[in-house]
């Protein structure tokens, strides 16, 4: 018999909306399982990477829970039973109920508000993993119940570890699907490009780079998904430095959202990574070590990346090899200037670093660490 999980995600606000009103116009009609699929089908975030590689072997089976997602969830309860006046939190208890997983893999957060031996002793459940990325996280607030908390980087880990918890690295990685069904087919632009969030509390950096990329005059494509654009925008970014007296912040995000281009996610975001021909990527202020998401979707989709430097960064990519590390503001813009003036050796440098993803950091080996913990977590019971 094969051991069950559930795995709980959420996906930003602004990106349901725009799938229900701009993409997936048929949801209301649709079905739980099919409307998931079609979330799932735009490549959001890890999209339904776990249990498509899972759900095909006999060991386990996962259910996937977009527990952020109103109408999914609500279309979930209908279909079982429950009333129209279930809250999400109801909702998601009975999920729990009805699937009786084995193990919960909280991709949302969901035990930094919960009491993980509680809900284990509940529903009977022999493990709980969770799962954080998030350098601003407040560490302390995950529930002592989890069995393990899993990570992308180093320090992260640590700090669990100090915490009292068990904590385990699980780096980021490249789906073959994605490239395969999304590769570019037109002319590559050979311009740098941003694709990201600013966030006041933990990326200063990131936007006094942007802000110095734009007055260098290189060709830049900016795609900030959480502040405005257009020059005569102004944005709840803008509004939050107003009241909070930041009024150099405030006068940055009118100068960003001149050249901002707006958001873009899952699919699109994607699309936009393969037809540029340099990456710009920059960690947020407080990690310590280079593992981020971009670092495995920008190299997979076929694009040079140019990266802050972190001491493990040799770990994940060889430097001017299959990747550009850059240390200073001013090295980020040279490197880039040079790079889009000799695009064959940028060419050359971004299908090393593709190659170093397809064979290194496919998805498919990640899951077998995954499941690998989960025979220990299960060995253990």
């Amino acid at each position: 018999m094969s051991v069950r999980i559930i795995r709980t995600s959420t996906i930003p606000q602004r990106y349901l909306n725009d799938l229900y009103q701009n993409r997936i116009l048929q949801a209301d009609a649709m079905g739980f399982e099919e409307l998931r699929s079609a979330i799932f089908s735009y490549f959001i975030h890890e999209f339904d990477q776990y249990s498509h590689y899972i759900n095909k072997g006999s060991r386990y089976q996962m259910t996937e829970l977009i527990v952020n997602d109103i109408l999914l969830q609500r279309k979930w309860a209908e279909e079982h039973g429950l009333t129209r006046s279930a809250s999400l939190h109801e909702i998601l208890e009975a999920q729990i109920a009805h699937y009786q997983p084995d193990i919960f893999f909280d991709n949302s957060n969901f035990f930094m508000h919960h009491d993980a031996d509680a809900i284990k002793k509940k529903h009977g459940i022999s493990a709980v993993i969770a799962w954080d990325a998030y350098t601003g996280s407040r560490f302390e607030k995950q529930s002592k119940g989890v069995d393990v908390v899993l990570t992308c980087v180093e320090f992260i880990r640590k700090k669990y570890e100090s915490l009292g918890f068990t904590s385990v690295l699980l780096p980021f990685a490249f789906d073959r699907r994605v490239f395969e069904s999304l590769q570019n087919q037109e002319d590559i632009k050979n311009r740098l490009c941003f694709i990201g969030t600013i966030s006041d509390n933990v990326h200063k950096e990131r936007k006094a780079l942007l802000l110095d990329c734009i007055r260098a005059g290189i060709p830049f494509s900016l795609y900030i998904s959480n502040i405005g654009k257009g020059r005569f925008c102004v944005s709840r970014a803008q509004v939050r430095a107003l009241k909070d007296g930041r009024f150099d912040d405030f006068f940055d995000y009118f100068r960003l959202q001149a050249h901002n281009l707006g958001g873009v996610y899952g699919s699109d975001m994607f699309k936009t990574l393969g037809n540029h021909a340099i990456q710009l990527n920059i960690h947020g202020d407080n990690s310590l070590h280079a593992g981020n998401m971009r670092l495995y979707e920008a190299t997979g989709m076929g694009s040079l990346l140019l990266t802050d430097w972190k001491s493990n960064i040799a770990d994940i990519f060889e430097p001017e090899k299959e990747i550009i590390t850059y240390k200073t503001p001013g090295e980020a813009i040279d490197k880039a200037r040079y790079f889009l003036a000799h695009p064959k050796e940028a060419a050359e440098i971004a299908r090393n670093g593709q190659l170093k993803t397809f064979t290194k950091y496919a998805v498919e080996d990640r899951i077998n660490r995954f499941e690998t913990l989960c025979d220990e977590l299960m060995n253990n019971r």
